[in-house]
């Protein structure tokens, strides 16, 4: 029975370019030579470890994505467990969807990303599409709201007018207030200087 898998492992991050991809194709050579058909190879890229392994702070992410019989799983992981440049890795059996924060570092390959990609471009074009339908529609809306705001503005502006008196008056009481609070001001300094 074969089955979809996606492998992640974390390769030494002071290593070569070369090096790192000679362990790479190492890997992905023992998935073929076992009866494993390598579906997609991502590069994930130089990441700092949350702590270190194996007095490394940064690795190398590499995700693998295959179709293999399950038997060979095991002895895909002891190679991987043997070889000092692999710091962890983890097998999953594989669900068909790839995370969205997932990007290689180098060119995308054309498997199932590419598709999923495919996908996702597609569904923007819709919501841009949808979009573009409710500005529509919102712009038949905003002329009946318009003439609604240009007749409130006329009401707001005879109450202004009206309220103008009322404005008058309250300005005129701040006004004895503060003369007041200064006239009390002045005699408690009076008084201070009596004592």
């Amino acid at each position: 029975m074969i089955r979809r898998y996606d492998t992640t492992f974390i390769i030494d991050g002071t290593l070569s370019v070369d090096d790192r991809e000679a362990v790479i194709s190492t890997f992905t050579g023992s998935l073929e030579k076992h009866g494993g058909e390598i579906e997609q190879v991502i590069r994930w890229g130089t990441r700092t470890l949350t702590h270190e392994i194996n007095k490394r702070n940064r690795g190398f992410y590499v995700i693998l994505y295959y179709t293999a019989d399950p038997s060979i799983i095991k002895t895909f992981e002891r190679e991987m467990r043997i070889n000092e440049n692999i710091l962890r890795y983890m097998t999953l059996i594989f669900d068909g969807t790839n995370p969205t924060y997932l990007t290689d570092e180098r060119v995308k390959s054309e498997s199932t990303y590419s598709s999923s990609k495919a996908a996702a471009n597609a569904s923007k074009t819709e919501e841009v599409t949808e979009v573009a339908d409710a500005v529509s529609d919102d712009t038949e809306a905003d002329t009946d709201i318009e003439s609604s705001v240009d007749a409130a503005d006329e009401d707001a502006t005879e109450t202004e007018t009206a309220d103008e008196p009322e404005a008058a008056v309250k300005e005129a009481v701040t006004e004895e207030t503060a003369e007041e609070t200064e006239e009390a001001a002045a005699d408690d300094d009076s008084d201070k200087e009596d004592k």
